[in-house]
């Protein structure tokens, strides 16, 4: 029985298929295309399976990352997902991004962790949660808020991409991630794939709207 994740919400994609019963990775991708080369995505997940001779119809459940980060990057992994499911047969769900982040931030990390994304304008979207030693909880919603009103509250530790230099010149605690390991949507304690039969919706953390500029105005 075999489990596949995908996140696309930051600058490159990682793509994971996982075998449940063993409890491992058998095939992984951290660096796959997104954004304006998505075209890419398809043929380089398809050449990931071909290499793990693994098919769409193998794979019976999908996570996808719902974010927050890049708005297009998020529609299209779940459009692609959505895709390939009605195809194979398969279920899907999604699970937020800043999940995986904070998950594999976790060894190092401690108890009280908040990610954080570039919300661009000076501000950063902040994704807080506790670790109780067997669950990792959401403590509140995703939200933007300017980079001058983060915390230097000794703990918590702020979880970060190495695509976003947001953090670099703030004295806080910060762990920089090299990518986000897509594994871990699948496998944070609290959200670990349900024996579902049917989908679960995948609902986008936008946070804000996609366009948060005021429209310039029409001279007639």
């Amino acid at each position: 029985m075999l489990d596949a994740a995908l996140d696309t919400s930051s600058n490159t994609a990682s793509f994971v298929i996982y075998d449940r019963s063993a409890k491992q990775v058998i095939a992984a991708a951290h660096d796959l295309s997104v954004g304006r080369r998505s075209a890419n995505l398809l043929p380089d997940m398809v050449r990931i399976c071909v290499a793990a001779k693994v098919t769409w119809r193998d794979i019976a459940r999908w996570t996808i990352g719902a974010g927050p980060g890049s708005f297009t990057g998020i529609r299209v992994g779940a459009a692609l997902v959505q895709g390939i499911c009605a195809g194979s047969g398969s279920i899907y769900r999604g699970v937020p991004s800043s999940v995986a982040m904070a998950w594999q931030a976790m060894p190092s990390a401690g108890r009280k962790i908040t990610t954080v994304h570039d919300g661009r304008r000076r501000e950063v979207i902040l994704s807080p949660f506790q670790y109780t030693g067997t669950r990792l909880n959401a403590t509140g919603d995703a939200a933007a808020v300017p980079l001058t009103a983060l915390s230097q509250d000794a703990d918590t530790v702020y979880v970060t991409l190495a695509e976003n230099p947001a953090l670099a010149a703030n004295e806080l605690r910060v762990i920089t991630l090299p990518y986000l390991d897509a594994t871990n949507l699948m496998t944070a304690p609290g959200w670990q794939s349900k024996d579902a039969s049917t989908n679960e919706p995948i609902e986008p953390l936008y946070v804000r709207p996609a366009v948060f500029v005021k429209p310039r105005p029409i001279s007639v």
